[in-house]
């Protein structure tokens, strides 16, 4: 029986962008913000419960079993009999369909959290297991890894098999930033998934391969000149920026001013774009403005290194 030696722990955890590029269900990486918050109090009572403290949306459900901070925390409840009572409180920053991980951040900052109550607590790695039980929740119980594995661990991540708990953090330079708009539409993740084809060509994937491994070279390396022809998704892409307003522009507009490489972040509707250069990041973002104003659609950007810690403890008591 697991004990508290805490009670109370407050943890955020990152947006994350998946998909990236050729790295369709496998690479992805967290950004600095936007992000979720996740206080966690023990209790007398045995047992689990959740509140909400929405910020950007207000639609998720307070239904333990049903969000995927609760359900991950309860999956953290089972196998450790916990002696006492957990209370989470869910501060709602990120949007939910956004394609940036808002259910993965949700899960991966309360097992953060409830982990630091207490008096043995267990690493990242140990904690994954329990995150994925959450984060399932949005898949129709499939496992997903790329935004679970970088919002939790951080780091630009690799997985190969969730069900084993496979994947590999690769070492990336402080150069390498990343430019995030989203635009304020909602696209669920089993719609945008049920759109793509069930096969695909040999030939398509060994392109698809090929540009994998290239983004992998470049990351290691840090020659990013091998990006421009490979960071875009030969399986997902094409079906799926017909669902985003205002696509094409904000990629003519990321090319133009110097984007090493563009494509969708997740199933969208969110959009990444490489740059090695602030100024150009910057630039972009003004640029962007303009696209965005002129489908008179709200939206954000984000500019970030690829955020090396992912989840953590803010404060324990």
């Amino acid at each position: 029986m697991s004990r508290f030696k805490y009670s109370y722990a407050r943890a955020f955890a990152p947006a994350s962008v998946s998909n990236v590029g050729p790295g369709f269900d496998v690479i992805g990486f967290p950004i600095d913000e936007p992000g979720d918050y996740i206080e966690a109090f023990t209790r007398p009572s045995k047992g689990v419960t959740l509140r909400i403290i929405a910020g950007e949306t207000n639609n998720v459900t307070a239904r333990v079993d049903m969000n995927t901070a609760g359900k991950a925390v309860l999956a953290m409840e089972e196998a450790l009999a916990f002696e006492q009572g957990v209370e989470l409180v869910l501060h709602k920053q990120m949007p939910i369909g956004s394609g940036l991980g808002s259910s993965a951040a949700s899960a991966a900052a309360a097992v953060c959290a409830v982990n630091a109550l207490l008096e043995y607590p267990l690493s990242k790695h140990e904690l994954l297991p329990f995150a994925l039980e959450g984060e399932a929740l949005t898949s129709n119980g499939i496992k997903h890894g790329d935004n679970i594995v970088p919002a939790l661990l951080g780091g630009f991540c690799i997985v190969r098999d969730i069900e084993t708990y496979s994947y590999v953090t690769l070492p990336v330079k402080d150069d390498l930033l990343c430019l995030v708009v989203h635009p304020h539409i909602v696209i669920e993740t089993a719609f945008a998934r049920g759109i793509l084809p069930k096969e695909i060509s040999m030939k398509l994937a060994v392109k698809q391969s090929a540009n994998a491994a290239l983004l992998v070279a470049g990351i290691l390396t840090g020659d990013y000149t091998l990006f421009k022809e490979i960071v875009h998704d030969e399986l997902a892409e094409p079906f799926r920026k017909k669902l985003i307003p205002g696509y094409e522009e904000a990629k003519l507009a990321c090319m133009q001013n110097g984007a090493l490489g563009f494509s969708i972040s997740g199933s969208g509707p969110s959009l990444f774009a490489f740059f090695d250069d602030p100024a150009k990041a910057e630039k972009t973002s003004v640029t962007l403005t303009g696209v965005f104003e002129g489908l008179q659609m709200g939206y954000s950007v984000y500019i970030s290194k690829v955020n090396k810690q992912g989840a953590k403890v803010v404060e324990v008591r």
